[in-house]
């Protein structure tokens, strides 16, 4: 789906790193494999600032902060500036806001390390678009036409998926049968 949202876009190249990576997949190992992929490459992570705003969560997060530029966006609900408090003092020095009206330019790399760009953002999440499915309804405009086609033609998100049970393993209707067998 990413190849198809991105089709037509030559600055950005889509990878099947994380599709093919045995195990669990953290930040820090997809961007150490795309590293060795583009040796000496600017390597962007995008994201919004909803998700910014968790990465003293993530595994080893100062190492994928040291790998890589952020671009962090503007979502729904989040003031851009939060990131900027998120890490602290010792990083203050390595943010930049970036105007409405500029571009991220290659100069500013050596010095920064996260660029807070304000954009227009939708208010829709990945989340609320499954639900919209699961739901029929549509989704149209919400994502490119040629990602839409191929979630309708492959039929994903049509079911909520299995919601588990406290750290049993088992999803409720697998109990729910097994509970109907005796």
């Amino acid at each position: 789906m990413v190849e198809l949202a991105v089709r037509g876009r030559s600055a950005f190249i889509p990878s099947s790193v994380e599709i093919r990576a045995k195990g669990k997949s953290y930040s820090i190992l997809t961007l150490n494999k795309i590293k060795s992929f583009y040796p000496g490459a600017w390597i962007f992570f995008i994201l919004g600032v909803d998700a910014f705003l968790e990465i003293e969560t993530w595994r080893e997060w100062k190492r994928v902060l040291e790998q890589c530029l952020f671009i962090v966006v503007t979502r729904p609900g989040y003031r851009l500036r939060d990131a900027e408090d998120v890490l602290g003092v010792a990083y203050r020095g390595h943010v930049r806001s970036v105007s409405r009206l500029e571009k991220v330019r290659e100069p500013w790399f050596l010095r920064s390390r996260i660029f807070l760009v304000p954009i227009a953002a939708a208010d829709i999440s990945s989340t609320e678009i499954r639900r919209r499915i699961r739901e029929g309804r549509s989704i149209k405009g919400l994502v490119p036409a040629a990602v839409e086609d191929y979630i309708h033609k492959h039929g994903l998100y049509q079911q909520s998926p299995p919601r588990m049970l406290g750290g049993l393993g088992l999803a409720s209707n697998e109990i729910a049968r097994k509970t109907r067998r005796g």
